[in-house]
């Protein structure tokens, strides 16, 4: 946590095809939370090792959001619409449901009553 704002991570390699996918994704949902959430883009990067080391086994791609959600691999099974979702649910719970305009989708609500 920086300054108070929660931190997401994205570790991976412009090489990656997954990477590639997850990339444009979750750096879209994390511009919906900015002055929330503090986005570190760590493609092609040994930027904030201790974090990759702490939540990844050493395979990308790897996203810790908030240090509270990790997953290693992408959602590109479940399609860009519905990790979209994912990701904004888990973002938004990570803020403390801030800011209220983001989530205002019934099935991001549900999603987040499921966490």
């Amino acid at each position: 946590m920086l300054g108070g704002w929660k931190a997401d991570y994205l570790f991976g390699s412009d090489g990656c095809g997954y990477c590639k996918w997850e990339h444009p994704v979750i750096a879209n949902v994390t511009a919906k939370f900015e002055g929330f959430i503090s986005f570190h883009d760590n493609i092609d990067s040994t930027a904030d090792g201790d974090i990759f080391a702490k939540y990844s086994d050493g395979h990308i791609p790897t996203w810790v959001l908030g240090c509270k959600y990790y997953r290693v691999g992408a959602g590109a099974n479940m399609g860009e619409e519905q990790e979209t979702k994912v990701l904004t649910a888990l973002t938004y719970d990570l803020t403390g449901n801030k800011p209220v305009d983001v989530c205002t989708a019934l099935k991001i609500e549900e999603l987040i009553n499921n966490i």
